[in-house]
């Protein structure tokens, strides 16, 4: 039997349930078949693992992981499996629902970029399927084109399904593969993937993935291209792909930058986080253009530039802020003395009194009866008469009130005039 033939015939049935009824398409590990229940209305996909692939085996195991995965999320935008088995001679199979309409890499056509509302669109319903994925502990790790279906839904609608859970990874689980190995795409993994760091890989690895397809859907080519898979990894690892502001604005590449960061602490928190800012970009409404910049704050560095960190201007505004209000506080006049503990405080008393001469006789300090009670301070007396603006020029004239309530003695000359402030500290 060639490639080209279908391995079941027309009318074979698999455990007296699923009855073939033509091949739908074939891969790498097996074929696609259209079948019916027996028993029961409807037509079902039957994915069947290539005879190539023994039991027990990596391929086997990963097989059986789609099946259960994909049954166990239970989530309308993942296809549903419906059972999963084994033929007489032992391959197993996929039972699941029959999907019709084409794969987003039929959808797409070289350098004709989707308009960004529809991409928003497809791109939200992925990011809801996997954050329910995500919300069970399991990472797809292949997101591309190839894996996401798009079903007519209506005019000019479409309904997003994630196909092919089969590497997926279950953070709780074992790998099924040696952490060195190189899984998934290479023209959508992410850094992480790239570089082999298996333990690194979580939810913002798909998120990169992700955001790398909306890329494509929105320029008509791919974020990182080369000639060979080690040139495309390596400008995955360390180079930013071309700016997408001269085809959708500013907005939407902030966005998509941010999602395609290196490092998977800039990216955004969630895989929702990051089709939600989507959205609000595609609108182009003021309002959603202001969510986009309140989310995206700190946006990750541009292609040849720094990042703009927002927080390094509102913590300057904040220092300077603090130094007015210092200054201000420390010319206000008044200071204070922190009352002994057994005593009631005694509110400060700040005497202006009138000119003195320029060899004045030493003031006479009146304590009121309640300062009199007051335990004997350290401080010696003559520290607690602080002279405060000595004198003025001459050339400055009458002031007549300040800001600590002191008023001047219009009756001296002007070219005469000083001031002494005194501040009793009690």
């Amino acid at each position: 039997m060639t490639s080209s033939q279908p391995r079941l015939e027309s009318g074979t049935v698999l455990q007296d349930t699923y009855e073939i009824v033509r091949r739908l398409g074939m891969g790498g590990m097996g074929e696609v078949y259209e079948a019916r229940h027996r028993r029961l209305p409807g037509r079902f996909a039957v994915k069947v693992l290539s005879a190539t692939v023994s039991a027990g085996s990596a391929d086997f195991l990963r097989f059986q992981r789609e099946a259960e995965i994909a049954s166990s999320l239970r989530h309308p935008n993942i296809v549903h499996v419906v059972d999963f088995n084994q033929m007489d001679g032992g391959a197993p199979y996929i039972v699941m629902e029959l999907l019709e309409g084409k794969d987003l890499a039929a959808a797409l056509e070289p350098r004709r970029p989707m308009p960004p509302a529809r991409v928003a669109r497809i791109i939200e319903q992925v990011a809801s399927a996997l954050g329910a994925a995500h919300g069970h502990g399991v990472v797809h790790r292949d997101l591309k084109p190839q894996n996401l279906f798009l079903v007519p839904v209506g005019e000019d609608q479409e309904f997003a399904k994630v196909l092919d859970f089969g590497i997926s990874k279950v953070r709780t689980a074992a790998t099924l593969t040696d952490g060195a190995a190189l899984i998934g795409t290479p023209q959508y993994m992410a850094p992480e993937q790239a570089e082999s760091r298996a333990d690194d890989v979580d939810g913002r690895t798909d998120q990169f993935a992700l955001a790398a397809i909306a890329y494509e859907m929105l320029a008509g080519r791919t974020p990182f291209a080369g000639d060979s898979v080690p040139a495309i990894l390596f400008k995955i690892a360390r180079e930013d792909p071309a700016s997408l502001a001269p085809l959708v604005g500013d907005a939407i590449d902030v966005v998509i930058q941010k999602a395609l960061a290196k490092n998977k602490e800039r990216r955004f928190v969630s895989i929702l986080e990051f089709a939600q800012a989507l959205t609000a970009a595609a609108t182009g409404a003021p309002a959603a253009q202001m969510a986009v910049k309140t989310l995206v704050s700190g946006a990750t560095a541009r292609p040849g530039g720094a990042p703009v960190k927002r927080w390094v201007f509102g913590l300057a505004a904040a220092a300077v802020a603090a130094l007015m209000v210092a200054a201000l506080f420390l010319s206000s006049g008044t200071s204070r003395a922190p009352a002994p503990s057994q005593q009631p405080r005694t509110p400060t008393i700040a005497t202006t009194p009138t000119l003195v001469p320029s060899e004045p006789a030493p003031a006479a300090v009146v304590q009121p009866p309640a300062a009199r009670k007051m335990r004997a301070r350290s401080t010696p007396a003559r520290d607690l008469l602080s002279p405060r603006n000595q004198g003025d020029s001459p050339a400055e004239g009458p002031r007549g009130r300040d800001g600590d309530g002191a008023t001047e003695n219009s009756n001296e000359p002007a070219g005469a005039k000083q001031r002494s402030k005194f501040i009793l500290r009690l």
